[in-house]
Formats: C-alpha cells, structure tokens, sequence
C-alpha cells in the first residue's frame, strides 16, 4: 500500500509540475525574456499494454496471497487466545470445586469460529485500490528532466522593470 500511495503521489507531482511548466512558459512568451536558466524536458517513454497488466495481475495476487497469510495468523492467534482463556477458566473451576469433579467449560469463554477467509471480496478491494493509484494500461510513462541550459535574456533586451529588478537582485548576491 505504501508503493501504491507513492504511485499516487509521483503522478500527482508529475501533474503539477507540467501545470506549472506551462504556466511559466506562458509567463515567458508573454513578457518576452527569460530570467532563470532553468528548462524542463519531458520523455514520453511507451508503455507495452499486456506487460502493464501482466505486472497488475501479479502485484494483484502477491497482495491477496499476503492478505491470505495475514488473515490465517491473525485467525490462529485469536483461537490460540480463545483456547487459553477457556483454560484459565478451567483451572479456576478446578480450584473452586476441589472435590475432585470434572470442571465443565465456562458458556463465558468461547472458542471462535474464526471467519472464513474472502477470496472475492479481497481481490475487489485490491482491484479496485490498484486501479485508482496506477496509471491504465499501456497509458505512456512520462519523465521530467530539470537542466539549466536555457539563455538568459541579457538586461539589456529586457524591460526596464526586469533590469531594476535583477539589480535589487544582485544587490543580495553573496
């Protein structure tokens, strides 16, 4: 669940970074100059469409597999817990009835029937989690590059605002 909350978070940072890329773009165009040396390549990289759910399928019955173990120790830890208590129990009717009689089972310690395990109601869940936070099949893999190889404008193409405010700027300049 953590790699599928991680899933959900590079596609959102992925979102807001082109958002934002566009966004400086329009700034640039529209002012006409650029002021940081900063550019953003984004890779498209194909993604195979059966390989995609291949690996769904998979990662789908590792987790219901892991849910399975989970579910059968958490069942034997509690019929272990059950089976004690009706012990202790049972001890202590021993100790109350020292006449030697067979102690009978207290109705206030049962032992559980612990719930069958759920085969279709966990494989929905899991479907349905795993589809919410991974991208569709075959959908491409997009990868962003930050590099600092874009011109700056130099002052004297820019507008006046823009060279009063690059020299507050340097003025800050260690």
């Amino acid at each position: 669940m953590a790699r599928d909350e991680e899933a959900r978070r590079d596609l959102a940072v992925m979102r807001d970074i082109l958002q934002t890329w566009g966004r400086l773009g329009v700034v640039r165009s529209e002012q006409g100059f650029a002021s940081t040396s900063e550019s953003l390549t984004v890779f498209r990289r194909e993604a195979d469409a059966e390989a995609d759910k291949a690996a769904f399928v998979r990662d789908v019955e590792e987790e219901v597999e892991e849910a399975r173990s989970l579910h059968d120790e958490e069942a034997t830890a509690v019929h272990r817990l059950a089976l004690e208590a009706r012990e202790v129990m049972l001890a202590r009717q021993r100790q109350r009835h020292g006449d030697g009689r067979e102690a009978q089972p207290d109705d206030a310690v049962v032992v559980p029937d612990t719930a069958r395990f759920s085969r279709s109601k966990v494989l929905a869940a899991i479907v349905d989690r795993l589809k919410r936070c991974r991208r569709p099949f075959g959908q491409p893999i997009l990868m962003a590059r930050l590099s600092h190889d874009t011109e700056i404008t130099p002052a004297d193409a820019c507008p006046p605002h823009e060279v009063q405010r690059r020299a507050r700027g340097s003025s800050y300049a260690m």
